[in-house]
């Protein structure tokens, strides 16, 4: 899959952002559809002077690796209680975009707006994984054990970008400074909050229970909180945990799902967006996407 984003330098940083995980999000479970990859190609500048870049889309390919991996499941899957055993059971299509209803109100098991929950606990607590200062040498996938600490480096170009296994020297655009990380929170939660009012879904009825069977997400993952294994998250269908970890190569962002429901819906998954630091690209026209 291929998407073209063509910059200015005129409009807010956070609309870039806000595309970049709305585009995630889509990946992520919200839509269903094949992806592929496609690698960087930069283009002449065009009239105006403003350039065209393609970007990659690596859902597959984290999937696959995760698939791959000894010992660990690509999700887990973990009922919920939708409605009372006596109820006429709905048709489940995961997930559907909301319309004006006919009636005032909701009845009791219609679809409702999606609830998103957001968990930041992650954000830059991963010595290992998370660049802090400039310089910093980290792990980018899962190097070999017996690796000495830098070999092998990672390049940044590398395609796929997440297949790496390697090790990362961090430069001054992966440090997710406070600025950077309230411009990441505000954007997050424009784009979950537009998702609220778009899609609708079969509501959990009390807590979303997660199992926490292993670390959620790529590159290490985050582990589930304790208090949402044994007593679930209230007032959610869907938790995101976000991670500011560096990704290779030229994708914009990722997301992958690691706990879904009996119906296949992701309940929960782990977001990573790689460009958190742009400051002077800035979205101008149109999104062109080929699946």
């Amino acid at each position: 899959m291929e998407f073209k984003i063509v910059f200015s330098r005129r409009k807010c940083w956070t609309e870039l952002l806000v595309l970049q995980v709305l585009l995630v999000l889509l990946f992520f479970d919200i839509i269903q559809a094949k992806h592929h990859h496609n690698e960087l190609q930069q283009r002449e500048p065009v009239k105006g002077g403003e350039d065209i870049a393609s970007h990659s889309c690596i859902h597959d390919e984290i999937i696959e690796q995760r698939r791959k991996r000894s010992g660990n499941k690509v999700y887990s899957v973990t009922p919920q209680v939708y409605q009372a055993a006596d109820t006429e059971p709905l048709h489940r299509t995961g997930r559907a975009l909301l319309e004006i209803p006919k009636v005032s109100g909701f009845s009791k098991n219609a679809k409702q707006p999606i609830r998103i929950y957001l968990n930041y606990d992650a954000v830059g607590h991963s010595p290992a994984r998370d660049c802090r200062n400039i310089g910093d040498i980290v792990k980018l996938g899962e190097p070999p054990a017996a690796s000495h600490l830098g070999t092998p480096s990672c390049n940044p170009r590398n395609d796929p970008p997440i297949f790496g296994d390697c090790w990362y020297n961090c430069t001054s655009d992966d440090i997710a400074g406070e600025d950077k990380r309230r411009r990441l929170r505000r954007a997050l939660g424009q784009t979950a909050d537009w998702f609220m009012r778009a899609l609708a879904v079969e509501r959990v009825r009390g807590n979303l229970r997660l199992s926490g069977y292993s670390a959620c997400g790529q590159d290490g993952g985050v582990q589930l909180p304790r208090e949402y294994v044994e007593e679930g998250v209230a007032d959610a269908d869907l938790v995101l945990l976000v991670t500011t970890r560096p990704t290779t190569g030229n994708t914009l962002a990722w997301a992958v799902a690691c706990e879904r429901d009996q119906w296949g819906r992701a309940i929960a998954g782990n977001y990573v967006p790689k460009t958190l630091i742009i400051k002077t690209f800035y979205l101008k026209g149109e999104t062109q996407m080929t699946i």
